[in-house]
């Protein structure tokens, strides 16, 4: 799950948005998976760390207009999807991205 966090950070600095889309996908997939695992032990704070990023980034695309107007179609057409995606997916964690814009050194990642 750590691997495909990476990739996001990667690709973000990119603006690699097809990359982003699918492995934001992947991550979801893995979570969804380990859900008796999350269910003893609680959310993965790197998760939501990466939750809070990838809509703070998607935003900050957003905002940039003529950026858009300079994408290729598919990377701005992966960049609407992600904020389609972003903001379904994250209604369910609401309380836990605002406790991680409230509190990040609690969801630092520890190596």
């Amino acid at each position: 799950m750590k691997e495909g966090i990476a990739r996001i950070r990667n690709a973000r600095k990119n603006s690699d948005w097809p990359l982003i889309q699918d492995e934001f996908a992947n991550v979801n997939k893995l979570v969804e998976k380990s859900k008796m695992l999350i269910l003893q032990s609680g959310i993965p704070p790197f998760y939501i760390k990466m939750l809070t990023e990838v809509e703070d980034h998607v935003q900050l695309a957003l905002k940039d207009k003529e950026g858009i107007k300079k994408m290729k179609p598919v990377v701005s057409r992966a960049l609407n999807q992600m904020k389609l995606q972003v903001r379904k997916h994250n209604e369910n964690y609401k309380t836990d991205i605002a406790d991680c814009r409230a509190n990040p050194d609690k969801y630092q990642e520890v190596e």
